[in-house]
Formats: C-alpha cells, structure tokens, sequence
C-alpha cells in the first residue's frame, strides 16, 4: 500500500480513471479539491495516495487507522456513505462503524464538530461544560446542541455510527 504523511490541511487524493469513473461528481470534487481530515472524532488516519478498491469492488479503500492498522476508512461506492470497518483482536469480531451518508455530509458534520469544540465548548457559550453543581454541568446542553447540528446536515448520522456515540456520551456526560 502507497501511504501519504500527512501534515498540513486535508489530504487530497489523486484518483485513478477506474475510480472516477464510479464514483459521482461531488464525491469526486471532495476527494481531489477539498480533501479529509486525519483526525476524525478520536480517530487518526493515513492515507492512500491513490485509493483502491476492496475485494468486493464496492468500496473504495481511503486510509488506514493509525493505532488500529486493520481499520480501514472506508466509502462504499453503491450507497455513497462513509464509514470505518476492519477487525478488533481485542473483541476478536468485526467492526464497522458510519459516520455519514456520503462524503459531502461527512466534510460539513467534522467542520461544524469541529467549530462547536472550539468555539463553542471552548468559550462555555452555553455555560460551563462541567460544573460542581448537583447537575455536574451543561454538557446536556451542549449535546443536544451538537444533535442539532449534525441533524440538520444527516439526520441518519444521528441515528447510528459514531457521531450517535458521541451524542450519547456527551449527554451523559462521559465526555
């Protein structure tokens, strides 16, 4: 496999001909001229110079996890969604997990999460995230905020994958 270091900004993909040729304009747009992150929630990835696909041919190989190497990132190029899967040793079964519908809602649910850390978490617009009141906090607040956002992007995201995990961690305040 053709790794890429990734140090600055997203990382843009050089796609081969058989690849653009499945995938649809806009998935193709954000892969080449926008790019993806490498730290997705609380995964790291590296990625593939030039994706390629599984051995079922119906997803697109993007990178790999950085402290998990069997976890791929993964776009299924049938349905268009985006997600990670590969094998745990720890749990010995296979994982999968969405993030989004496809690539362009990924793209806007990672930025708004990642405004809402930073300028809203980080300047306690909805109060203290944690407190030492009875309640412990807002982080309540601040999740169902983030439900919102996310919601209004993919609802589906909402509703199962990692962005739901974290939703429901962070308003029981485990986060």
């Amino acid at each position: 496999m053709n790794y890429k270091d990734y140090s600055n900004g997203l990382f843009k993909f050089i796609l081969p001909d058989e690849v653009i040729n499945v995938i649809n304009s806009a998935d193709l747009y954000c892969l080449e001229h926008i790019g993806l992150p490498n730290r997705i929630l609380s995964n790291e990835f590296v990625f593939y110079n030039k994706p390629i696909f599984d051995q079922d041919q119906d997803c697109l190989l993007l990178g790999k996890n950085t402290h998990v190497s069997e976890w791929e990132l993964k776009m299924n190029i049938i349905n268009r969604s985006i997600f990670y899967s590969g094998k745990s040793s720890s749990l010995r079964t296979d994982v999968y997990c969405y993030y989004n519908s496809n690539i362009s809602k990924f793209l806007l649910c990672h930025f708004s999460y990642e405004f809402y850390v930073r300028r809203l978490i980080g300047s306690e617009a909805l109060g203290p995230y944690y407190d030492n009141t009875p309640e412990g906090g807002n982080f309540g607040k601040y999740a169902e905020l983030l439900k919102g956002l996310i919601k209004d992007i993919d609802e589906q995201a909402t509703k199962e994958g990692a962005w739901y995990a974290l939703i429901e961690e962070m308003s029981l305040g485990v986060l």
